[in-house]
């Protein structure tokens, strides 16, 4: 039995809800300065609440370390000496020490002066102290206590059974290979361009609204402006004339597709580039060039102006930042999938009983935002796609009004 389940076997017989030794219970936590004292701290006071006895069983329960067996017995006796015991808690120098050196980079430099390290053991001091009385006076069954309780269980299980058991390191060459060939249109694309495209019944329409255009000189609010109330095609007024990258022989999506649409459907219904607009748009030498008057395949016409370019990309599998994209995409994907994995398992072996109908009971306050819409986190910023490539795109040079 491994130390982790061995000890939540041992508080599960005393009827409690916490899991993990003192050390483990820092290691997921990620704060500088003052305010990784103070999480250490409640992490500290909140493993006492459920279990008085947790810091002084940390080091069995925490198994040997990896350097345990090559230690002398002086440095054993070193880290065994009691720097500071409340009650029936003790903490050793090893443990007080393995609980600085687990902080990040930063913070442990803050601790290198052993003022603050006396600094810090007082405060850990405290912290048992609080706790202790907190105990006493029954504050564990607090509802606010209790959920936190479990919400450091949750964090520390999640660390052992997914952050730790999926690494970088178990991503394989094999597996990079393959992710790079099934994902190779990530790194090898051909130059994307984007434009404002004005759409014309006639050809003396067209040459109005390109004097107009001109005489913007480069204004791509004015050029916006004149999309939206002299275009006659409905889509294109509505984004404002925007047609979004595309490649010379591919289809362009309009941007309100993409801002009122999931990935899928946008792509669904995105409108072929006319070949004429195509090659109108890749003549031009550099953004905010305005094009002649184009005549489209359905007897159209339209003005074009550049508004973004996206150079070609092609990096090889060789390329480093390209492997390490590559790793972190895996390892995201492969703890996802453990994380799913996981809760299953736990269903299946706990029983668990929902009614998402009762959600409706809920008494949920409306808050008035002044006019600030709220938070929707599936929906994204007009112009920004959900591509899947882990690798960002060479940022395209956006025109900048003059």
């Amino acid at each position: 039995m491994s130390p982790f389940r061995r000890r939540e076997s041992e508080i599960e017989a005393r009827g409690l809800d916490l899991g993990g030794s003192l050390v483990s219970l820092f290691a997921p936590v990620n704060a500088l300065g003052r305010t990784y004292r103070t999480a250490l701290s409640s992490a500290l006071a909140l493993s006492l609440l459920a279990s008085p006895s947790l810091v002084s069983s940390q080091a069995r329960d925490a198994g040997p370390r990896a350097d345990a067996a090559a230690e002398s017995p002086a440095e054993r006796a070193r880290r065994a000496a009691v720097v500071a015991r409340v009650g029936d808690v003790s903490i050793t120098v090893g443990e007080f020490e393995d609980t600085l050196n687990e902080a990040p980079a930063p913070v442990r430099q803050t601790y290198a002066d052993p003022t603050r390290q006396r600094e810090y053991l007082q405060n850990m001091v405290d912290t048992i102290l609080l706790a202790r009385e907190a105990r006493r006076r029954n504050l564990e069954r607090n509802p606010e206590v209790a959920g936190q309780v479990r919400r450091i269980l949750s964090s520390r299980l999640q660390q052992v059974e997914v952050v730790q058991a999926i690494t970088p390191g178990s991503v394989s060459d094999e597996d990079i290979r393959t992710y790079y060939q099934e994902h190779v249109g990530d790194w090898v694309q051909d130059e994307q361009r984007r434009a404002t495209v004005i759409y014309l019944d006639d050809r003396a329409a067209a040459d109005d609204v390109l004097r107009q255009v001109r005489a913007a000189r480069g204004n791509l609010r004015t050029i916006q402006e004149l999309a939206r109330t002299r275009s006659v095609d409905e889509h294109s007024r509505e984004a404002r004339g925007d047609v979004f990258y595309f490649r010379a022989t591919h289809n362009a999506r309009p941007a309100q597709q993409r801002a009122d649409a999931g990935a899928a459907s946008a792509d669904a219904g995105a409108s072929a580039v006319d070949p004429a607009l195509s090659a109108a748009t890749f003549a031009l030498a550099r953004e905010l060039e305005v094009s002649d008057p184009v005549r489209l395949a359905n007897g159209k016409w339209a003005i074009v102006v550049l508004t973004g370019i996206r150079p070609a990309l092609s990096r090889t599998i060789d390329d480093p930042g390209v492997r390490s994209s590559i790793v972190a995409a895996m390892v995201h994907q492969r703890r996802r999938e453990r994380e799913q994995q996981l809760m299953t398992q736990l269903r299946a072996r706990h029983s668990v009983e929902e009614h998402p109908e009762r959600v409706d009971r809920v008494r949920f306050p409306q808050t008035d935002l002044g006019g600030v819409p709220p938070f929707e986190p599936a929906r994204r910023p007009e112009g920004e796609t959900s591509g899947r490539s882990p690798v960002p795109q060479q940022p395209a040079r956006e025109p900048v009004a003059r």
